[in-house]
């Protein structure tokens, strides 16, 4: 998957959700999203079929939080929902728990 600075081109349209032996384990709102939403608490390590790659989980990260999909440099904006949400303070790796208050 390519993400650029408008997000990410998945080529998949509408929402996309992955299943892990628990159930549903992710959604991605928006096809140009750089996160994806975990639907359950998702251990560090844990691996995840996101657009037929699989990602390993660096954080553990709970339920209803972001994950990133691909690295976002620092100052550039997070996509969720297809709008850019805020500007990452920092390297964002994909994997990561994509959170701050």
């Amino acid at each position: 998957m390519s993400c650029g600075p408008t997000g990410c081109g998945s080529g998949v349209t509408g929402i996309q959700s992955g299943f892990s032996g628990k159930g549903q384990a992710f959604i991605r709102l928006h096809p140009s999203d750089q996160v994806v939403v975990v639907t359950q608490p998702t251990p560090k390590g844990t691996k995840l079929i996101i657009d037929g790659a699989t990602l390993e989980v660096r954080d553990d990260v709970p339920a209803g939080h972001k994950l990133a999909t691909c690295e976002v440099p620092v100052d550039r904006p997070v996509f969720k929902y297809g709008w850019a949400i805020g500007l990452a303070s920092r390297p964002i790796h994909p994997g990561e728990h994509v959170h701050t208050h």
